[in-house]
């Protein structure tokens, strides 16, 4: 980064930090994640000043980081999963839908233009989030979901993190190593050329850990093709495709997009909902737009922790619920929102901003918090407006530490 760069970001982070109220962070703070922390601390204050409805001081729950829960509930967790994926589907007529569990898939599948990159992305993921809590509730797991923080993983191998060392507290190991040249993906082909990464180190099937040999069997849709710019696609991802679980964990997409500083950035640079979201996701729309200045040619953090676990499905954005680990990386897109959210609750927890549609194509009218979203046909469709407060007990009762 350029010192006029330096200078400016510096200039915008104390800039949001006054009129917060917040407390000055050093760039070793930022990068460190001491600073993170601070911001969660400060949004749960906030946020437990907030109780409403059903959710009460005796009964909410606590979303924790994957590596700071017990290993004994972790493997709770991981027992309800594979319980889950063991259930019936309730889409019977759709021959790619073996279980409960890729019943969400599918959900993800077919939702997956009016949920991402629209207004509907963070509520609606938010809602999906309780939904599968609820599941893996019914298959016996009473903790709340965890999250996994992107920045603990960063520097060494990927593979070594207590989420994915294999380990009967983990959520599986990497994919057996199958050598190819990276990742070559035209992800704005109207704006910008190929991005292009070093490979990871799988990209062949999941054999390890509680999650070897799981199947999947929707799809794919858009599954990039490693070394170029093209996907893999099949011509009705309903139909029943088997293959294994793959992934391809890559430290270098993970270290580039998703670290402390850009995490921590993303807080604190974003005083409006547009410009949040847009950062969250490189949505290259506002590339114009001053505001957006700080994040300009960043991938974003939501890019950064799908593409850094790779594979198939995670790496096909519109099947990438098939991989559990999905559920963490979006606990903490969940959490970095809640933080936002909490450090201005006056000003930012019942507002959104945008249309129905990917990128508003085609046109359509603006969502509005008093709109219902529905997720699985087993739970019923909540007003956006009731999710907003994850502390009303109608239907969401829970803090993030």
């Amino acid at each position: 980064m350029h010192i006029k760069s330096v200078i400016c970001v510096s200039a915008a982070l104390a800039g949001a930090a006054s009129a917060l109220n917040l407390p000055k962070f050093s760039q070793h703070d930022i990068d460190s994640g001491s600073a993170l922390a601070a911001l969660n601390k400060i949004a749960t204050q906030n946020a437990m000043k907030a109780f409403k409805g059903k959710c009460k001081k005796s009964d909410y729950k606590v979303r924790q980081e994957w590596r700071t829960i017990p290993p004994g509930q972790r493997r709770k967790y991981v027992a309800a999963v594979q319980c889950l994926q063991k259930k019936p589907s309730v889409f019977q007529e759709v021959e790619g839908t073996t279980s409960a569990y890729e019943d969400l898939q599918w959900i993800h599948l077919n939702r997956t233009f009016e949920v991402h990159f629209s207004a509907l992305f963070l509520p609606w993921h938010r809602y999906l989030l309780h939904t599968y809590e609820q599941q893996l509730a019914a298959c016996g797991y009473k903790g709340p979901i965890p999250y996994w923080e992107w920045g603990f993983d960063t520097e060494g191998d990927l593979s070594k993190s207590p989420v994915f060392d294999d380990s009967d507290a983990s959520l599986g190991a990497d994919g057996d190593r199958v050598p190819h040249e990276g990742y070559n993906m035209t992800l704005w082909p109207d704006q910008y050329p190929a991005v292009t990464y070093p490979p990871g180190n799988g990209s062949g099937c999941v054999t390890k850990g509680p999650f070897g040999g799981l199947e999947t069997h929707l799809g794919p849709v858009l599954l990039t093709d490693w070394g170029t710019s093209t996907y893999t696609s099949v011509e009705n991802p309903n139909l029943k495709n088997t293959r294994c679980l793959k992934r391809d964990l890559n430290s270098v997409l993970l270290h580039k997009h998703a670290n402390f500083r850009n995490t921590t950035n993303l807080i604190l640079q974003s005083n409006e909902l547009d410009i949040f979201q847009a950062a969250l996701a490189n949505d290259v729309r506002f590339d114009n737009d001053p505001r957006f200045a700080p994040f300009v040619g960043d991938q974003g953090v939501h890019f950064g922790g799908h593409m850094s676990i790779g594979g198939d499905p995670a790496g096909d954005v519109f099947l990438s619920n098939g991989d559990p680990a999905f559920y963490l990386h979006h606990g903490q897109i969940d959490r970095v929102w809640w933080i936002w959210q909490n450090l201005d609750p006056a000003n930012r927890l019942f507002n959104v901003s945008g249309t129905h549609t990917f990128l508003n194509s085609p046109p359509t009218p603006d969502v509005t918090v008093d709109e219902s979203i529905v997720v699985h046909p087993d739970f019923p469709p909540v007003v956006i407006k009731d999710i907003m407060n994850t502390l009303t007990g109608d239907p969401l009762c829970y803090v993030y530490i």
